[in-house]
């Protein structure tokens, strides 16, 4: 018996539509989505963290440009730590960009304002004696010394 090979050429067009990377759909961009936190580090000096967070529908390269309120303006990451003069407030921005679209603005206030709180001892609002005992008395599921007269005394 004799086989004959049959060799199938099989050919397929296929055509792909290609958006180029950062046209979004339709050719236009996307600005970015931004926000931003501000983080208390220290009092002495005024230490704030501050973290954008921030996406690109398009995923374009971001930068930043951080206005930190005091007139110090620079390009940075997404996270930036400053220190500030006590006594004032400040309004801090930054500006997140993907370089094809309109720059998105975020901006966080803080304080160094400080409160002097004065306690006076001689004044007494409340007394508390002892911390008193809660737990299971000497029940079948009570186990450990948490219902036991010594640890509650």
């Amino acid at each position: 018996m004799n086989y004959k090979h049959l060799i199938l050429i099989v050919c397929c067009a296929f055509t792909f539509a290609c958006a180029k990377k950062g046209s979004g759909s339709g050719g236009t961009n996307h600005r970015p989505l931004a926000s931003i936190k501000a983080e208390f580090i220290s009092a002495n000096p005024f230490s704030f963290k501050f973290t954008v967070t921030a996406t690109d529908q398009d995923q374009d390269a971001l930068s930043y440009t951080w206005d930190f309120g005091e007139g110090t303006v620079k390009s940075g990451t997404s996270v930036e730590t400053f220190n500030y003069d006590p006594g004032k407030d400040y309004v801090v921005k930054v500006k997140v960009s993907d370089g094809k679209s309109t720059p998105v603005d975020v901006a966080a206030s803080i304080s160094t304002k400080t409160t002097d709180v004065i306690i006076d001892f001689s004044k007494i609002y409340q007394t508390m004696d002892g911390f008193g005992g809660f737990g299971a008395m000497k029940e079948y599921w009570a186990q450990g010394p948490f219902g036991t007269d010594a640890f509650v005394n």
